[in-house]
Parts: structure tokens; sequence; C-alpha cells
């Protein structure tokens, strides 16, 4: 099933502080976030961010993005699983949308467990797989592997932002293609 814009929410799964310096690819899953965050604020896709309780706040270039956007209004959560927290199935439930983009850390524990929630209530999963990570590569493989296994599918951040503006030449294609040629750059060694 492809992605659509009209039925899909960007979550954006406990990109905190206190985790992001052991993490694996820190610098590819903020980047590739920013660039999720870019193209779903455009194209009018709901984005929800949870925050792990007692691990800080979600990472300050992210934060300040959302603020400005006015998407800024995490769930802290006690539970690993997103859906296991009341306030966010009280929100994602106002959506009305049958399709969920996931990107964050910790892979195999939080995004994992949402993943397996999401999907176990029938819900679509698109992982943002160059857009979670976890403290280590192996746990990471073995996260994707297994949600892929469930049912999720397996995309890359430019893979998702194509899939979501469908066309070319249009006016969001041209305001999010400078979004698209930063990340590039900032992946560039």
């Amino acid at each position: 099933m492809i992605l659509d814009r009209k039925k899909a929410v960007l979550l954006v799964v406990d990109l905190q502080d206190k985790l992001i310096d052991s993490i694996s690819c820190a610098h590819q899953i903020e980047t590739n976030t920013k660039a999720l965050i870019q193209c779903a604020h455009i194209l009018g896709v709901p984005v929800i961010v949870s925050e792990q309780n007692k691990l800080g706040s979600t990472l300050p270039e992210i934060k300040k993005m959302l603020k400005e956007k006015k998407l800024y209004n995490p769930i802290i959560k006690d539970y690993f699983s997103c859906m296991r927290e009341p306030e966010f199935n009280r929100i994602f439930k106002t959506y009305k949308r049958q399709q969920v983009i996931l990107c964050g850390i910790e892979a195999h524990i939080c995004v994992l467990q949402s993943a397996l929630d999401l999907m176990k209530n029938n819900i679509n999963v698109y992982l943002a797989a160059d857009a979670l990570s976890s403290h280590n590569k192996s746990d990471k493989d073995t996260a994707v592997k297994r949600m892929m296994e469930e049912g999720a599918k397996i995309a890359s951040t430019e893979m998702i932002i194509y899939e979501l503006l469908k066309k070319a030449g249009t006016d969001d294609f041209r305001a999010i293609l400078s979004h698209v040629k930063q990340r590039r750059k900032s992946l560039t060694p």
C-alpha cells in the first residue's frame, strides 16, 4: 500500500537529549527526522512526538523546529509503546488515520513496541529505516527485521517524502525540494 498524505501521521518516538549521544548514526537520524517533519508540515500530515519520562526533552533543533511550526506538544510516556499511553490514543484517534510513519529511538524498544501495538490495531506502519536507530546497530537491524516480519513496511526518508508528494512540478514539490537538497548536503561526508 502506498503512503497517502490524507491517511498518514508521522510519529517521532523519543528523540531525546539524554539518549542521543550514544545512539548509532545519531546525526543521520536527526537530519532525516528533520526532513520528515518539514515534509509532513508542508503536506499537512499530522506529527505526534513522544518523550520517554525522565530522559530529557526532544533534541533542541527538532524541538525548535516543531515549536516554530506549532507542532510541539509531546506525549510524555512511561510505557515503552506509545499505544499504551491514554494520551497518545486520544490524540491519535482524533486524526482518524490508518497509516503511521515511524521514526525515532530506540528501534528495539520503544519504536518496536509502538509498531507492534499499532499493527495489532490494524494501522499500517511505515518505518523510516534511516531515521531510527538504537545504541548499537545489531539491535536496530534485529528490530527492523522483526517489525518487517510482523507486517511493517520498510522505507527510506526520501522514499517516504516522494510517496507522499506523488507528483513533481507542484508548489508542494518546490517547497519540499529545498529540504531534500539540504538533507542530502548535510549527510554528505
